[in-house]
């Protein structure tokens, strides 16, 4: 992934390509955008077809390359939200990141009565 004179928006596009492990690719490309622009979602929105920082470019591309190897979001980002509430993460503090498919795979568990 080149980041030469792409847009925000472009580079989330090429940034979700990559994440083919992941089950939510472009909602991890956004947040990850956001936090290596340190922009809040409407900001992100509106610059979606200026172009992209050098610097900006390549904090998103590092964090792409992290998240492609399977590190959680919530780690890269050191924030996690839920249910509208935003939590400051540390890996130390968070080992495991519950994921919906987590859930809904237990409860479909539960329901089958494992």
């Amino acid at each position: 992934m080149t980041a030469i004179d792409k847009s925000y928006s472009a580079l989330m596009q090429a940034g979700a390509a990559l994440l083919t492990k992941s089950n939510t690719p472009l909602l991890d490309a956004r947040v990850l955008m956001m936090a290596a622009a340190r922009m809040d979602h409407p900001a992100l929105i509106a610059s979606g077809l200026d172009p992209v920082p050098p610097l900006v470019a390549h904090t998103f591309e590092k964090l792409i390359d992290r998240r492609a190897a399977g590190v959680p979001v919530a780690h890269l980002t050191g924030r996690q939200e839920f249910y509208g509430r935003v939590f400051k993460v540390h890996v130390q503090q968070l080992l495991h990141v519950v994921r919906f498919e987590d859930d809904a795979t237990r409860q479909q568990e539960v329901a089958d009565g494992a």
